[in-house]
């Protein structure tokens, strides 16, 4: 609630500069930005740079207004949701794209440096990385639709044998050959799959040719290479030498899967050490159920074959005890814009605002205006607020930023464990099985081995796979999704947290500005320094000195009582002096120092 009041100031503040000079057309497109408020800043920069007054007519007479506005509409939202897209090997396809002149932004060296920031775009460059971004995506979810309907029949990191489940898979895994199977119309390739099953052969280095291999239910088999000609045997194992073992085990059943029929039929114990002995998740039997433990490359979340690097990044934080995915330097930079204040509760924040009436005459206007607004919609008050407060009670802000850091941290990982229980733990229920789940990790999991034996007859006929792979060939055959947390991280944050460790660091500041504030430490003349530092740059900045611009002034703490605590020294030397002075004094000082000369 807080986060979306303050996306609406922000919004709200430029669609009043805006509705001065444009239509309400035009100020109507800061509602495409997706977030709210990240991207209004450039919006209406864009709309100033690119519109004449009103909004009928652009800067540019011959492109429409209606160009403009598939930018924001369409492009826009696009470059906030791919945005976990923008890696490395996309600029490599970025810049093959434009590489010819025509398309090459103008602005392309400040592109690739900070491509995920919208300040490093021109509207026109936005246009043109957008919608090569847009084909990069289209491109790569045909990729991850192929990849879904295989089954992976062998992978050592650089051979790959798989068996298309579709035309589409495979015409992506025989590109580049003769192959009839790939052709553009499918009636081989269900002619093929009818008689008995496909594999591809494939190098991923590229250096050998692909070959496939066809086993009929009944009759000899069948290989080919690329250029669709049949070859023996000998020639396949030639190139892949794996195949020999792999074409004669093709056909049976799995290990486990024959070892789960023997401990129904026979109940026996060898059955039981089989089991757990020949498969990588199977933990032990009890009675009628298996116990799967799911951990290293054979984690829960690697059932998905398309899950996303920054998704594993946050699931493997998830599973870990620290949970890190908000940064001190984001926390820091809300308050000192101000933020951070619409985590006090009513109560707390009419506190602040007694203290801070007694305490700092110049923020009264301020806090009469936010008493008004019961503390939202000015942002500039918040942020002088904040700044104030950093200089005079610096511990406790501290204090404040990192149990803030540390709530929402801690709120995020809550809401993704009820995103994550509420999407996943039961996942399997539909299709036939049962689980039975002993923590919120995903690490052991209970199932019926009849229901087992059954969901290998239904997904996995040819009862090829171990337990994991059968439960990934579920996954792939009904397209379940795989968690997407990147996009959805920020709107995670539990509604169920208690943000205790903010409250009681906000208590804190508060008790110490009313022992402050009561006890006579602080004096008007701090909140006159305060405000004369500002008009200087501010706490810890250094400026050149009045008196002789070869001297460099910082102003290091603000007593209560106003005194002003600084350091000074000649450019020349790094050897500082540090004095602290009255605020009449330091004005005196700064502009003649030899009265203060020891």
């Amino acid at each position: 609630m807080k986060g979306f009041l303050i996306s609406e100031s922000k919004k709200s503040e430029a669609a009043k500069r805006l509705g001065e000079k444009y239509s309400d057309e035009i100020v109507a497109l800061l509602d495409y930005d997706p977030t709210g408020y990240k991207y209004i800043p450039w919006i209406e920069k864009q709309i100033d740079k690119f519109f004449e007054p009103g909004g009928k007519h652009t800067r540019m007479g011959s492109v429409s207004p209606e160009e403009y506005f598939r930018v924001f509409f369409k492009h826009l939202p696009n470059f906030h949701n791919f945005s976990s897209s923008i890696t490395n090997k996309f600029l490599d396809f970025f810049g093959k794209e434009t590489d010819d002149g025509y398309r090459t932004p103008d602005n392309l060296d400040s592109i690739l440096q900070n491509p995920k920031d919208i300040n490093s775009y021109s509207l026109m460059d936005f246009l043109i990385f957008t919608e090569t971004l847009e084909k990069y995506i289209d491109e790569k979810n045909k990729k991850k639709k192929a990849i879904k309907q295989i089954t992976k029949v062998y992978d050592d990191g650089r051979y790959l044998v798989i068996e298309p489940d579709t035309h589409l898979s495979s015409c992506f895994y025989g590109k580049g050959t003769k192959w009839c199977t790939t052709a553009q119309n499918d009636d081989y390739f269900k002619k093929y799959r009818r008689r008995g099953r496909l594999l591809y052969f494939i190098d991923r280095k590229g250096i050998k040719p692909k070959m496939a291999a066809f086993i009929p239910m009944s009759g000899p088999q069948e290989y080919y290479n690329a250029a669709d000609q049949g070859i023996t045997k000998r020639e396949l194992v030639s190139a892949f030498p794996f195949a020999n073992d792999l074409l004669d085990n093709i056909i049976a059943p799995s290990k486990t899967y024959k070892n789960l029929i023997s401990l129904v039929q026979n109940k026996n114990h060898e059955s039981v050490e089989d089991l757990e002995n020949g498969d990588p998740i199977i933990h032990g039997v009890d009675g009628d159920y298996l116990n799967l433990r799911f951990s290293d490359e054979h984690n829960f979340w690697n059932l998905f074959e398309d899950l996303d690097d920054m998704d594993k990044y946050v699931l493997q934080m998830y599973e870990s005890s620290d949970f890190d995915i908000v940064s001190y330097d984001s926390v820091d930079s809300d308050w000192e814009e101000g933020y951070l204040l619409n985590y006090l509760n009513s109560q707390q924040r009419k506190k602040l605002y007694d203290s801070l009436y007694g305490m700092a005459p110049s923020l009264r206007n301020c806090v009469d205006k936010l008493r008004k607004s019961q503390g939202y919609g000015d942002e500039e008050c918040n942020a002088k607020i904040s700044k104030f407060l950093s200089t005079s009670f610096s511990k406790e802000v501290d204090d404040i930023i990192f149990s803030i850091l540390s709530d929402r941290n801690n709120a995020m990982k809550a809401g993704v464990s009820e995103h994550l229980i509420s999407n996943y733990f039961d996942m399997f229920e539909k299709y036939g099985l049962e689980t039975e789940v002993d923590d919120t990790t995903f690490y052991n999991i209970r199932v019926k081995i009849p229901e087992i034996i059954e969901l290998y007859e239904k997904y996995n006929p040819k009862r090829d796979s171990s337990i994991f792979g059968l439960l990934k060939k579920v996954i792939q055959t009904e397209n379940i999704e795989p968690p997407e947390l990147t996009d959805l991280i920020w709107e995670l944050e539990s509604p169920n947290y208690e943000w205790l460790e903010t409250e009681m660091a906000f208590d804190n500041l508060l008790e110490n500005m009313d022992e402050e504030f009561y006890d006579e430490n602080f004096s008007e003349e701090f909140d006159k320094s305060f405000n004369f530092v500002e008009s200087l740059g501010g706490l810890g900045k250094m400026f050149d000195a009045p008196f002789d611009k070869n001297y460099l002034i910082k102003v290091v703490e603000i007593k209560p009582n106003g005194n002003v605590n600084f350091v000074f020294h000649h450019k020349d030397s790094e050897d500082k002096k540090g004095m602290s002075l009255p605020l009449k004094n330091f004005k005196e000082f700064l502009y003649n120092k030899k009265l203060f000369d020891l």
